[in-house]
């Protein structure tokens, strides 16, 4: 039986809503991420340019570089919502084939293979999977190994986050691009806010101090085009990286959930066009290739 891990605070996704409003996160978002047209360049080839496209219209923007076949993903999602309706070798080859999709293979595929070659009682990919589907209709925060003991622990990576995000339909993809183009913006906030304020104020710090204790930066370095995440740089995420231990990415996937969930929230009040998780997500993929360019060349929106 495990210890309660005291190092990990409690965080619900109501008082996570307070910390982001206590720096205005939405009102930030609004003004300087929604309200403006963005230009980047993913590579050299002129297709996968764009140039001033609205925030919103960026998934279409998505959708053309990197489609998506209907049926493909109505199989994903009705075998990783519905496993207790499929054998243990059927939910394997969805869950291959959005590995396959995804371009993670590496250990990926060597994890979920172990799971499935596990046959002592019960088929343990199949039972991980109803494990993971009861446990992200009410997602909370994993604070001891118990809750994942009777699985052999909770599994996060770049392909884990993939599968999690077809298994329940408001969890994000937590990977190096969204979780740079979120961590952006929560900094960028928190400077905006506090700039001019009584600097001896420390509950603002404190605020987005808990927010980044759970999340994590990915490393950047380049890539096609020199892609830069500059993620290190960012003043209040004291330059984290991944952690080793699963459960601290699987909680950082459930936070970064939630700070879109109250994203969408705050969006779909205001407006007829409405945000979904996939749509935020794919934007924020979008924006995350290179933050420098995500910077400098967003122009204003215009009407």
């Amino acid at each position: 039986m495990s210890k309660k891990d005291n190092s990990i605070q409690d965080l619900t996704s109501g008082r996570l809503e307070e910390l982001l409003n206590s720096f205005n996160y939405y009102g930030y978002l609004k003004n300087n991420v929604f309200d403006k047209k963005f230009s980047i360049d993913y590579s050299t080839k002129p297709e996968k340019q764009i140039e001033n496209v609205n925030f919103y219209y960026l998934e279409e923007k998505y959708l053309e570089l990197y489609p998506l076949n209907e049926k493909r993903v109505r199989n994903w999602l009705d075998t990783l919502q519905n496993p207790e309706n499929y054998k243990p070798d059927e939910v394997l080859v969805e869950m291959l084939d959005i590995l396959d999709w995804g371009k993670v293979w590496n250990g990926n595929v060597k994890t979920v293979l172990s799971l499935y070659k596990d046959n002592k009682d019960k088929n343990q990919l199949l039972e991980y999977i109803k494990k993971i589907n009861t446990y992200l209709k009410e997602p909370k925060l994993i604070t001891n190994d118990d809750d994942f003991e009777a699985v052999n622990g909770v599994k996060m990576s770049a392909g884990w986050t993939k599968i999690y995000s077809y298994t329940f339909d408001n969890v994000v993809i937590y990977d190096s691009r969204v979780s740079a183009f979120l961590n952006y913006t929560l900094e960028k906030s928190y400077l905006a806010f506090t700039n001019g304020i009584d600097s001896t104020n420390t509950d603002v710090q404190t605020n987005i101090n808990i927010i980044c204790s759970y999340l994590y930066n990915f490393g950047g370095g380049n890539g096609e085009h020199i892609r830069l995440r500059k993620v290190e740089k960012l003043k209040n995420f004291k330059g984290q990286s991944q952690p080793a231990n699963d459960k601290y990415g699987f909680n950082a996937n459930i936070v970064a959930s939630w700070i879109c969930e109250y994203i969408m929230k705050k969006w779909n009040e205001e407006n007829v066009n409405k945000l979904t998780i996939r749509k935020l997500e794919r934007i924020f993929f979008m924006l995350g290739f290179d933050l420098e360019q995500t910077a400098k060349r967003s122009v204003p929106k215009f009407n």
